[in-house]
């Protein structure tokens, strides 16, 4: 019975020392953890970072944004081909306005279709020189007023145009700024070929229109004065004037050539319309604004012809031809008769004159041979 009773207190006491000796599970505690020492280290959650558990399993969960602070974007999502930027705080992206086309490889600014390798969808400014190795193709070129310097090509041409049809080609248009308000003028257009340095020559001015192709007819050239107002103002002046000499040279001249025929063409005239009528020729000569000393017409080639009494010929004023030495006017010819028509002194009739074999014959009946 002894025995027994030893053996119970044996084991109770070697229970009691287990306890102290050998911690139960339930009572584990971690003691040190990332530097820090103590019975109770804890886990608590943050912005980011989440502990859930449960029964003895715990994990640590993500939640939130991840800040540019972090390494992340702060934002959820993007729509396809965003172009992402900073707005300062976070990673944003603006896409209607910048835009990349992965399947064809474009960029749009301004759009999100763009239709070619960058596409803009608005005004581009450019401070410093913009270089195409290409063409640059426009289908509307808006006028630059903020230039602060001229248009240079260098020695390359500028065409414009484009042929629309054989019968309907498209022009080339160059018009100055008209007047907008007040009572100001229009811009003036200057074209001015290019100067001489030291002994060069000035550069040539050439105006040439467009020849025919096989059977089509050459373009013609206009040099229109500008029409009076509507309602009053004269027309503008059509001005063609020769280089006059600076130091010691002759004046430039003043030529006029008209057109040689070819297989069998006529040669071009020479002619004058007067007002809008561009069907009937006339020539005007009206010296009325001159002196008495520039009324002189010099021509070099003394035994030329010069056809003053042509048909329909009408001279008003007090008219005399005077020669520095002998000279013949010729009236008619050879093989064709001659008339003066004279009015008479007191303004009441006509006395025609004619000639035969050196007989004057004075009738105030219009002979039939006075036209």
């Amino acid at each position: 019975m002894r025995n027994v009773k030893l053996r119970i207190l044996l084991t109770i006491l070697l229970a009691v020392l287990g306890v102290f000796i050998a911690p139960s599970e339930a009572s584990a505690a971690v003691q040190r953890l990332n530097g820090q020492t103590g019975q109770i280290q804890a886990f608590q959650n943050d912005t980011n970072v989440a502990i859930s558990s449960l029964n003895n399993i715990h994990s640590l969960n993500w939640q939130g944004l991840l800040p540019v602070s972090r390494g992340g974007t702060g934002t959820n999502s993007f729509s396809a081909g965003s172009l992402l930027f900073s707005n300062g705080t976070s990673i944003s992206q603006d896409n209607p306005n910048l835009f990349w086309d992965d399947t064809n490889n474009r960029l749009g600014i301004g759009t999100t279709q763009p239709t070619s390798a960058l596409d803009v969808i608005g005004s581009v400014s450019i401070s410093e020189n913009l270089e195409v190795t290409g063409d640059i193709i426009s289908t509307n070129l808006v006028p630059y007023t903020g230039a602060v310097g001229d248009v240079n090509l260098g020695t390359h041409d500028l065409t414009v145009g484009l042929q629309i049809s054989s019968s309907d080609p498209s022009n080339f248009i160059i018009t100055a700024l008209s007047a907008t308000s007040g009572d100001t003028g229009g811009a003036p257009i200057e074209v001015n070929a290019g100067y001489g340095f030291q002994a060069g020559a000035g550069g040539d001015l050439n105006l040439n229109a467009g020849t025919g192709g096989n059977t089509g007819n050459g373009g013609g050239t206009g040099l229109y004065g500008g029409s009076g107002g509507a309602t009053s103002g004269d027309g503008g002046l059509l001005q063609l004037s020769p280089g006059s000499a600076q130091g010691v040279g002759n004046g430039g001249d003043l030529k006029f050539f008209k057109g040689f025929g070819a297989g069998g063409g006529t040669d071009g005239n020479f002619k004058f319309y007067s007002g809008n009528n561009d069907t009937t020729p006339a020539v005007v000569l009206d010296t009325s604004i001159l002196t008495t000393s520039d009324k002189v017409f010099i021509f070099p080639d003394a035994s030329g012809t010069l056809g003053l009494l042509e048909a329909n010929q009408t001279w008003s004023g007090l008219n005399k031809f005077e020669v520095g030495t002998n000279s013949t006017i010729y009236i008619g010819s050879s093989v064709k008769s001659g008339c003066i028509a004279i009015g008479d002194s007191d303004g009441s009739g006509v006395t025609y004159i004619i000639a035969n074999d050196g007989v004057l014959t004075a009738s105030v009946v219009k002979p039939s041979i006075c036209q």
